[in-house]
């Protein structure tokens, strides 16, 4: 099934690709050919320099710790600072989801710490490095740089199979109470979502990103495309605001996931609300959302459950 949705995918994508060269003429290519091949030439000096210390394996290791981790802080720390500071500033209240309600001091400023310890960095490359060898080790391209329609079919798929990983996985940790305490209950300390949220939780969690990325072959180019593609949408669900004219709110609505942390039950995608529909694991947000239709003008914000998720279950009356 895959092949054919990738075969479908790819002959979209090429139509599409032949048309805006048409429209373009052949600066988009040749842009395009002149990125690759400085790719392609950075990424073999970066080899050809580690292969006498660390050899070929260890060579490739660190060329894809190193892209990524770059990838990483560059995308990452202006995103992060950005809503930290608009968020202490109540800079946009007018797009914010709970106006009145502000994350515990205390608990961002725990996740500010967390994020500058030079243990937690020193262990985060560790554990990439890892990564590496459990998922791209031999099955990643380390210098080969993908066509325009082949990064493209292959950010598509992985985020619809990350779209599925992720429920999977999100949805065990909540239902199953061990799992809760020992591996995502840090990150429900924040009821109210806050760009701190998204560097508050455990590391097992990427592993269905890592793995929609192996499924879908990418080389360490189009990994570091989708890594970026990630930060951006773990600030999207977890920010506290809904920013005007963002693609992401057509998607997944800042709001599904905001009722997660609020209520701390369903709403356990990250990406579509496809697969909490289908399991009807998404009924008391919509029930919740017709109680605030009826009132109108009335409604009022509840605030946040205390209880932990196995507690505010389903099979609970609203």
């Amino acid at each position: 099934m895959l092949d054919a949705i990738n075969s479908i995918a790819e002959s979209a994508l090429d139509t599409v690709g032949s048309h805006v060269v048409k429209l373009l003429g052949n600066t988009p290519p040749t842009a395009w050919e002149a990125l690759g091949n400085n790719w392609t030439l950075l990424t073999k000096t970066l080899q050809s320099a580690a292969v006498p210390y660390v050899g070929a394996a260890g060579a490739d290791a660190f060329v894809h710790t190193l892209t990524v981790q770059a990838t990483f802080h560059t995308f990452f720390w202006p995103t992060y600072t950005l809503f930290r500071y608009v968020d202490r500033n109540n800079l946009m209240p007018q797009y914010k989801l709970h106006p009145d309600k502000w994350a515990p001091t205390d608990l961002n400023e725990r996740v500010w710490a967390g994020l500058l310890n030079p243990t937690t960095r020193t262990l985060g490359i560790g554990r990439m490095v890892g990564a590496f060898f459990v998922f791209f080790y031999k099955r990643q391209s380390i210098t080969e740089f993908p066509s325009f329609t082949t990064l493209v079919k292959n950010q598509v798929l992985a985020y619809l199979l990350n779209d599925f990983f992720f429920y999977v996985q999100h949805r065990a940790l909540h239902e199953v109470p061990s799992f809760y305490k020992k591996y995502h209950k840090q990150h429900h300390e924040f009821k109210v979502t806050n760009v701190g949220a998204t560097s508050w939780n455990n590391w097992e969690e990427s592993f269905g990103i890592m793995l929609s990325a192996m499924l879908t072959g990418m080389t360490l180019f189009e990994y570091l495309v989708w890594t970026v593609q990630n930060i951006f949408m773990d600030l999207q669900i977890h920010s506290g605001y809904v920013v005007p004219l963002n693609p992401y709110n057509v998607i997944n609505h800042p709001e599904f996931h905001d009722y997660h942390h609020y209520k701390n039950v369903g709403n356990y995608a990250a990406y579509t609300p496809f697969w909490d529909w289908l399991f009807g694991t998404d009924k008391k947000y919509k029930e919740w959302k017709r109680q605030q239709a009826a009132l109108g003008e009335k409604a009022a914000d509840d605030g946040p459950t205390l209880e932990e998720p196995f507690e505010a279950g389903f099979g609970k009356s609203t």
